[in-house]
């Protein structure tokens, strides 16, 4: 099944929105301790929230890339990856490394008293790398459609 693409002006906003959810993770990951994750709730939520909105983001941009490209519609999130890998549009490592990200997705919405902030917090402290080097090759990817 292919998706009907909806055009460069949504990319455009969902980029803008990833832009400013990455803002946040570069503030919290200067300002958040762990111990703050881990004993203050409003800052845990603060956190939390961020990067639920982060790997929203995420994944609205690639769905773009997807309809853009007419590529098969993901049935999950990690598959949206899958499909990018396969359609040679990123690099294998790269993929797996996105779609273990967004994974987190998941579990922050459907089970947030369970996730484990300790990782949570090595997700924050380490992972902003990635998803800043997908930022740019999001902005490629979608090029001609700006």
């Amino acid at each position: 099944m292919v998706v009907r693409y909806h055009g460069a002006e949504d990319f455009i906003r969902d980029l803008a929105l990833f832009d400013e959810v990455m803002g946040d993770w570069r503030r919290y990951r200067e300002t958040v301790s762990l111990r703050q994750l881990l004993e203050n709730r409003d800052t845990r939520n603060m956190v939390l929230y961020s990067m639920l909105i982060t790997f929203q983001s995420v994944m609205r941009c690639s769905h773009h890339v997807i309809i853009k490209n007419y590529l098969p519609k993901p049935g999950t999130y990690e598959e949206t990856f899958l499909i990018l890998r396969k359609a040679g549009l990123l690099e294998s490592s790269f993929a797996d490394k996105l779609a273990g990200l967004v994974s987190y997705r998941q579990a922050l919405v459907n089970s947030p008293q369970a996730v484990d902030l300790r990782e949570i917090y090595e997700v924050l402290s380490n992972d902003l790398q990635v998803l800043e080097l997908y930022r740019v090759k999001l902005e490629a990817l979608m090029k001609d459609e700006e």
